[in-house]
């Protein structure tokens, strides 16, 4: 046994592929290369291969994968397997000590990663059970591991130490190469123990603290020396701390190109996540719109793939019943139709319809046949044995997820989805292999009833790996495994106090006290204080990774807004942050050219758009002073925003219309009876037109509404001839006519009157209206009642009916109501604004402008405009 030790940067893996190739010409040699994971293997294939050298993809293995091929006829217990036996003990042990949590998710996953832990200490159940002194706890983790190794041994499986013990005695002489290791645990400890006795085995090993456990471990099975005396390789070093994470990324991406344009291919450069919740997709989406070509080297989990969620959608919608909300986003996950305007339409209709189930309801709100969809409605009534039904449910997905039965991709993003909806399938028919090999080969036909819920427990632990082949590409991984890279430039996101060092937690079932007297008896588990103790050797590894430039980066503030604190490893090294620096503004985002998108410039097209919009409501006015494209996208295309699911119907603008419709039929009817009574007709009205579901939540919203009812008054504070519902009209340039209409229009005399229009909202937002510059109710109706019935409105004013409280302007003579003064020109300010609006909009300009941004979080179009995505490049473009 040979040991290889050198600093970082010395050449120790340059020296393994050297003497590698050398041995690829000998006669009869078949040399092989093991490293710890399976990225780092295609990385090493990669660069071997741009060397020229030609060698079996097997010659450059995983260290499972090697001890898999070594372990032959042994087959270990797939990990998917492993979880759903375990929740199956759980819930047939029925064991006091895990009652309260037998059946969740969450015990299962501690209980297999326990199993994990010990067995990479080398344990058996064996073992732990004659250890002194164990808990009630500790008792019950022994009865429940013991009963699962008996489960998978019966369906032909191995456990770990035993296929791990098998490839050891496995008296196969071969030339191997271990690199890229930090550590090992004892039970690959053994591997390597037996390898060195009878192969001829180079093992490599960091001359650093972290590679002290490596080299103890090679000189210990008497393995001889080789010291690389090459430099250690020092890269500088640069910290940058952004505004936020979001401002981060850009950096990261805005060096990137940097180094791109300076020669540095893609493929050298690698971006190390410790957080991948907050990082994955941001760096996704950020890649994307730099046009920066990545490698994403995570998997995701198998269950929010399309395919997973149609197939388990619609199969628990045909045991359920077929409940409209669960089968809406099950169909909506079909690769054709789900995307398409006419599954758009029938989301819609099934909205509006809900609550309801049943598939003769959805079938006949359908404009396709949904035959192909809908045929797992039968399976219900058959009766099939495990494989058959894991055959009936590969061959659903392959008819509507395999090549061929896809749209042609038309960029790399259509690509990348069409291999993920591939790959899927390929990862539920294994997935659901598990399912069947859980049943053992007592072949009984079952029901799909007893079926699915193995296969979906199966499905729930699986993962998915994408396959990305391109050549040049940012490399992005976990920052464990970015230990074992060698690139030029090296990124590391997120250097913030809580993941450098980040706290390790202990195990649920033995905390590290617990496991203390098990170390002493023999048992060489790892305590979480142990892992808390490689942090530092962590960022060591990653410092001295690149050969050209390392960069750490942090935010100063999360997502919330909240301050972030820097790692205390920044602080240690006496690192001084620097700033993002900012970004040059293009010709085309510092000043935008006309007649780019967001106009319309057809002469047909404008004479249509003005011909539409010959007669408009003061409503609609107000959506097109607020923003542009909103009254576009609203009023001349007629789109409509997703109905409510039954549950979300009864929100404020509900409630709000329930309340002015119970007014309006009330001063209809010249305030004659107590409101409360027009308000139940009202309420009554709005739940059968809109399907409210009944229940608890209903009547609670019944009963504050009809406090607010009670509260509304039946006097008024001034005398005066009362007209309800009052029509008004305005004649605007180009012939266009503004209509709207009045709730109360109150005469005092012949020349004065006072507009009041009742409004149901918070009392906040309601004073807010005469304020916002995008409200034009108050001054245009004034600006009617004085050019279409020539009266004088001496107050205009909006009601808040929940708390009887008026906010407008003007004042009533004797009555003292706290009204604002009328500003001057106020009535002409509001037409002129709106008339230049109209104006821009029957130019042709539909861009989205909005003279309210804050607004725009509730508009229906926000999606489709993406103003604020915009507005915020073009600030991080001119340096923001």
């Amino acid at each position: 046994m040979r040991l290889i030790r050198g600093a970082p940067g010395a050449g120790k893996t340059a020296l393994v592929f050297r003497e590698f190739k050398e041995a690829l010409t000998d006669d009869g040699a078949a040399p092989r290369i093991v490293a710890p994971t399976a990225t780092l293997v295609r990385h090493f294939q990669h660069e071997l291969a741009r060397d020229g050298c030609v060698f079996a993809p097997s010659a450059v293995i995983s260290l499972n994968r090697f001890i898999a091929e070594r372990a032959l006829p042994l087959q270990p217990a797939p990990e998917g397997l492993v979880r759903l036996i375990v929740r199956h003990t759980l819930r047939r042990l029925g064991l006091p000590e895990f009652e309260q949590v037998a059946e969740t998710s969450g015990m299962a996953s501690t209980v297999a990663d326990t199993i994990s832990l010990f067995e990479n200490a080398g344990c058996t159940p064996g073992k732990l059970a004659s250890a002194r002194r164990l808990s009630a706890q500790a008792r019950a983790f022994e009865k429940v591991w013991r009963r699962v190794e008996e489960e998978l041994r019966d369906r032909g499986f191995e456990t770990r130490p035993a296929v791990v013990r098998a490839a050891a005695q496995k008296g196969v002489r071969e030339r191997i190469w271990m690199d890229g290791f930090v550590s090992f645990s004892p039970l690959e400890k053994e591997l390597v123990g037996a390898l060195a006795q009878t192969c001829d085995l180079t093992l490599t090993a960091t001359d650093t603290r972290a590679g002290d456990e490596l080299r103890l471990l090679a000189l210990g099975l008497g393995a001889s020396e080789r010291l690389l005396t090459g430099p250690a390789r020092k890269p500088p070093v640069a910290v940058v701390a952004a505004s936020s994470i979001e401002r981060e990324v850009d950096e990261i991406a805005r060096r990137i190109i940097e180094l791109g344009e300076t020669g540095t291919a893609f493929r050298e450069i690698a971006v190390a996540i410790r957080d991948e919740r907050s990082y994955l997709a941001l760096l996704r989406s950020t890649f994307e719109r730099f046009g920066i070509p990545a490698r994403f080297y995570f998997s995701s989990a198998l269950k929010l793939q399309p395919a997973v969620q149609f197939l388990g959608g619609l199969i628990a919608c045909a045991l359920g019943g077929w409940e409209h909300g669960a089968a809406l986003e099950a169909l909506r996950a079909h690769p054709g139709w789900g995307a398409s305007p006419a599954f758009d339409r029938f989301d819609f209709a099934v909205r509006e319809a809900m609550p309801g189930r049943g598939l003769e309801s959805l079938e006949a709100l359908a404009e396709v046949d949904l035959d192909s969809c809908f045929t797992v409605n039968s399976w219900r009534n058959e009766l099939l044995i495990p494989a058959a039904w894991k055959a009936r449910m590969e061959q659903f997905l392959a008819a509507r997820f395999r090549p061929g039965m896809l749209d042609a991709p038309r960029d790399f993003s259509a690509v990348e989805t069409q291999r993920n909806h591939v790959a899927a399938v390929r990862a539920v028919a294994e997935a659901l292999g598990h399912a069947v090999e859980f049943f053992g080969n007592a072949a009984e036909p079952m029901e799909l009833a007893d079926f699915w819920p193995a296969a979906a427990e199966a499905i729930e632990t699986a993962s998915l790996p994408i396959a990305d082949e391109r050549r040049n590409v940012v490399h992005v991984i976990n920052a464990f495994e970015a230990r074992q890279w060698d690139v030029t430039a090296l990124f590391v996101c997120g250097m913030t106090d809580r993941d450098y060092p980040r706290k390790n937690p202990q195990n649920l079932l033995f905390s590290d006290a617990e496991i203390e007297p098990l170390r002493k008896a023999g048992i060489p588990l790892r305590r979480a204080s142990d892992l808390d103790g490689e942090e530092q050797g962590l960022f060591e590894s990653l410092k001295n990774r690149a050969v050209k430039a390392v960069v750490l980066t942090y935010p100063l503030h999360d997502s919330g807004g909240a301050s972030v604190d820097s790692s205390r490893l920044l602080v240690e090294m006496n690192a001084v942050a620097g700033a993002p620096v900012p970004c040059q503004a293009t010709p085309a985002l510092a000043a935008p050219a006309p007649g780019l998108a967001g106009r319309l410039d057809s002469e047909a097209v404008l004479a249509a758009l003005g011909e539409r919009h010959r007669v408009i409501g003061i409503s609609a006015l107000e959506d097109l002073v607020q923003c542009r494209f909103k009254f576009f996208a609203g009023k001349t295309l007629g789109l409509k925003g997703r109905p409510d699911r039954p549950h979300e119907r009864l929100e404020a603008r509900a409630k709000g219309l329930i309340l002015h419709k119970a007014l309006e039929e009330w001063l209809n009817a010249g305030r004659s009876g107590a409101f409360t009574a027009a308000f139940e007709t009202a309420f009554e009205n709005a739940c059968q037109e809109n399907h409210l579901p009944p229940g608890y939540r209903l009547e609670l919203e019944r009963i504050f509404l009809r406090a607010v009812a009670q509260g509304v008054s039946a006097t008024d504070r001034w005398v005066g001839e009362t007209e309800t519902e009052v029509e008004l009209t305005l004649d605007f340039p180009g012939g266009i006519t503004v209509r709207g209409r009045v709730d109360r229009i109150d005469r005092l005399n012949e020349r004065d009157c006072i507009i009041v229009d009742y409004k149901s909202g918070a009392v906040p937002n309601v004073s807010q209206l005469i304020h916002s510059p995008a409200k034009l109710q108050g001054p245009l109706y004034a600006l009617a009642a004085r050019e279409q019935l020539n009266l004088n409105t001496v107050a205009m004013m909006y009601m808040a009916i929940r708390s009887d409280k008026l906010f407008g302007w003007g004042a009533v003579p004797g009555v003292e109501l706290g009204l604002e003064p009328m500003p001057p020109r106020w009535m002409e300010d509001a037409r002129d604004r709106a008339v230049e609006r109209l104006g821009s909009l029957l130019s042709g300009a539909i861009q989205a402008d909005p003279l309210e941004p804050e607004k725009c979080r509730w508009c229906d179009f926000a999606g489709a405009c993406h103003y604020t995505r915009e507005a915020a490049l073009v600030e991080v473009a001119r340096g923001a």
